[in-house]
């Protein structure tokens, strides 16, 4: 059969992945989930899929969207810097697209990937900004996005020596993942906090 739609989640691993497609004809279409390679590590999942409907403009522009995002993803995972450039240009065609559809999770994505992209590229600042942009976004996403972005964040700062302003961030998503009763993401947490206690000699309880 032919191929609708191929999707790679990229490195994120703290929210829902959604996979928007469109069928060009009718009949029976399945979804086929496989490791990204043969070192990735095996999880379990689970999928709730949304009833087939007839696509919109807004469901065109959506998906096309979606398939620049995994293009980026994709020269991303290359790792050169004429690939890292390249999937700068693509993030920042899908960051505009979503945020002409008020995908404001979406966009958090975006600029969180813009942001890693930076990070490896040795642009600090660049990521800085990234990163607070995707703060932003992510507060008006709703909770469980704005606590990947804290978690995010929060690394960063501690990657660059500013424990404390990591600590504050990552104690923020802490409070959310409480919050919320979430036990994955209070887990993340405090395994992120108790990793910057560790990095500055400090026991943590």
């Amino acid at each position: 059969g032919e191929l609708v739609a191929k999707w790679d989640a990229g490195s994120e691993e703290d929210e829902a992945e959604v996979l928007v497609a469109i069928a060009q004809t009718t009949g029976v279409h399945r979804l086929i989930v496989k490791l990204a390679n043969d070192n990735a590590e095996a999880a379990r999942y689970s999928v709730l899929p949304h009833e087939p409907r007839a696509a919109t403009e807004r469901d065109r522009d959506r998906v096309s969207a979606e398939r620049t995002l995994a293009e980026g993803y994709e020269l991303y995972s290359k790792s050169d810097q004429k690939s890292l450039r390249a999937a700068a240009k693509k993030y920042l065609a899908a960051l505009e697209m979503f945020h002409s559809l008020g995908e404001r999770g979406r966009e958090a994505r975006v600029l969180r990937a813009l942001g890693d992209l930076y990070e490896d590229l040795g642009e600090m600042p660049v990521a800085l900004e990234y990163f607070n942009r995707m703060l932003s976004a992510a507060e008006a996403a709703g909770p469980l996005v704005q606590m990947g972005a804290l978690s995010r964040i929060g690394g960063f700062r501690a990657s660059r020596f500013e424990y404390q302003k990591g600590l504050d961030y990552l104690e923020q998503a802490l409070a959310l993942a409480r919050k919320l009763d979430d036990p994955l993401g209070q887990a993340v947490a405090l395994n992120n906090l108790a990793a910057i206690y560790g990095q500055v000699g400090i026991p943590f309880t």
